[in-house]
């Protein structure tokens, strides 16, 4: 088996970008907290954490500690489930804890063609999982930007988890780097909702928090390249989690305001964030709204 990059959820690899200051748990009780749910899931495997970074957690097996190969370890982040759980109930905190642990610590999926999706994540996520592989570029994944901070990324999803997709990654399964992005994108098209009509969003935003997958509606840029001329104004969006993503056309600023401090109260909220920014479409690409 080659190298592959492992995201146990889509918020592992994420750093603390957002994390705020107030409210958040003691970092030695979280961590130590989380650390021992995690060993009792993963009996098998040494975890130890990063000494500048408590928050950071490396798992390798116990027969082999001392590997760094990316097929026998895996990194695992708290600091989104951390900040998540810094404005959760303890019922809540636990539940997420709970899930993180079950998704950490489950196998890796085998990646296929047929579960070829294309994912957004931001730019730290990506600068963190090149950081992880120590310049091996051919097990980078593949990605292409779609605005200041957000990248389109090719990853091979199952129910619970994703696999980023390298170029490696692509050869294993026969495809080119073309060939796979299509493929991709083809799967991807196939389970989200279909672009709104200039006539459903000019008089209504447009607000997906149903699909697993929702942010991915960002990548069609000539899609919404066509939209933002159809109905003759600027495109808004937010894209704070896969699931809590929303179009706006023309907000006045006032709107333009609450827009923004929903997005970052939900980026806060959210053990998966992508981004507490509000973005404005502009020359086919999204544009941090300033």
């Amino acid at each position: 088996m080659t190298k592959r990059i492992r995201q146990m959820i889509a918020a592992l690899l994420i750093p603390a970008l957002f994390v705020r200051s107030a409210r958040l748990p003691a970092q030695d009780d979280f961590a130590a907290d989380m650390l021992r749910r995690l060993r009792a899931a993963m009996p098998t495997a040494v975890l130890t954490q990063n000494p500048a970074d408590p928050d950071t957690i490396m798992a390798a097996p116990k027969d082999d500690p001392a590997t760094t190969d990316p097929d026998k370890t895996r990194q695992i982040n708290l600091h989104n489930i951390r900040r998540a759980c810094a404005g959760a109930s303890r019922a809540e905190c636990r539940a997420m804890k709970t899930r993180f642990v079950r998704m950490s610590s489950g196998p890796e999926p085998v990646p296929t063609a047929a579960g070829l999706r294309l994912v957004v994540r931001p730019r730290g996520y990506i600068d963190a999982t090149k950081a992880m592989l120590h310049g091996d570029r051919d097990h980078f994944p593949v990605v292409r930007s779609i605005g200041d901070d957000l990248f389109a990324v090719l990853a091979a999803a199952s129910d619970d988890m994703i696999v980023l997709i390298s170029r490696d990654g692509l050869r294993e399964l026969g495809l080119s780097r073309a060939e796979g992005w299509a493929q991709a994108q083809r799967q991807t098209a196939a389970i989200l909702p279909p672009m709104p009509t200039a006539a459903e969003i000019r008089p209504h935003p447009r607000v997906y928090q149903d699909f697993d997958n929702g942010a991915a509606l960002l990548i069609d840029r000539a899609g919404w390249t066509a939209l933002s001329k159809a109905v003759g104004g600027v495109l808004f969006a937010t894209v704070a989690a896969d699931d809590q993503v929303s179009i706006w056309v023309d907000p006045e600023e006032e709107t333009l305001r609450s827009l923004s401090n929903m997005a970052t109260e939900t980026c806060d909220a959210h053990p998966r964030c992508i981004s507490p920014h509000v973005y404005r479409f502009d020359d086919g690409r999204w544009r941090i709204a300033r």
